[in-house]
């Protein structure tokens, strides 16, 4: 059975073919003149810097890890914090989920108060560990085959539940939110850590994500790997482009399987590098 899907909106005031996996380093320069290109810069394991249309989008980028386990170089993380270049005037901050290789709260607070204008995006979750930036985060609560959508400072952001694993009897499942980000033109798809075997493709049909016509999404890199799962990415978000995430706490990725599989894929190799959309 298709599960309908509902779209509910809420403005906030604050403000295919997959076709040499492709490298970050070849990234253009902007026209002369002209409006700054599309540009995603990777921070760290699912977290990345979107930019377009004169916005600045952190994904998943905020994040302390797990105790004696990877953490974000220093050359990352001190700017990242501190609201310097490439990280300052963020307009949007969001979260999939609460996980510590995900989000951070001390991190997102030390964001939101670098950047005055930004605004965190996250499940209740991940809100509920906020404190003294009253009005500066909106906690989610999206029904199973629903979706949700806020525009925020010029960014239109669509939340939809996927889910991360099935937890076992007598605990609370894991809330994760995959986000359709639309700005400057351009549609961005972060699915969080999706569990593909417990979301069928047709979830993600019902949830009219391949009609978005995404231009670039980011899946976890071992998604692209077999040929079920990339299935899953290709029949059922169809992107133009997708970007390889979840770097870090798996198994490394499978580098020369997702080039033969996804040619087109960008595989980001260090933190910091950045990549413009074609």
């Amino acid at each position: 059975m298709r599960r309908s899907t509902r779209t509910v909106t809420t403005v906030l005031a604050s403000a295919f073919a997959l076709a040499a996996v492709a490298s970050p380093a070849a990234a253009q320069a902007a026209p002369t003149g002209g409006p700054p290109p599309a540009a995603v810069t990777y921070v760290g394991n699912s977290g990345f810097l979107i930019e377009a249309g004169g916005r600045k989008i952190l994904v998943d980028a905020l994040f302390d890890g797990f105790p004696g386990r990877y953490a974000l170089p220093a050359a990352v993380r001190a700017p990242l914090l501190a609201g310097s270049p490439p990280y300052d005037g963020i307009d949007l901050i969001v979260a999939t989920h609460d996980h510590a290789d995900h989000f951070g709260a001390a991190a997102v607070l030390a964001a939101l108060r670098a950047n005055p204008g930004a605004v965190f995006v996250g499940p209740t979750a991940a809100t509920a560990s906020l404190s003294g930036v009253d009005g500066r985060f909106r906690g989610l609560e999206v029904p199973d085959g629903e979706r949700r959508t806020l525009e925020v400072n010029g960014v239109s952001v669509t939340a939809m539940p996927l889910l991360h694993g099935r937890p076992p009897a007598g605990r609370p499942g894991i809330v994760n939110l995959a986000y359709l980000i639309t700005v400057g033109g351009l549609k961005f798809l972060h699915t969080g850590d999706v569990s593909v075997e417990n979301v069928p493709i047709s979830v993600l049909h019902s949830l009219g994500v391949r009609d978005e016509r995404v231009d670039v999404a980011f899946v976890p890199h071992f998604l692209l790997s077999t040929p079920a799962r990339l299935r899953w990415v290709t029949e059922g978000i169809g992107a133009r482009t997708v970007v390889a995430s979840h770097y870090q706490y798996t198994e490394p990725p499978d580098t020369a399987q997702i080039r033969r599989a996804v040619p087109s894929a960008v595989v980001f190799r260090t933190e910091g590098e950045r990549w413009t959309v074609r």
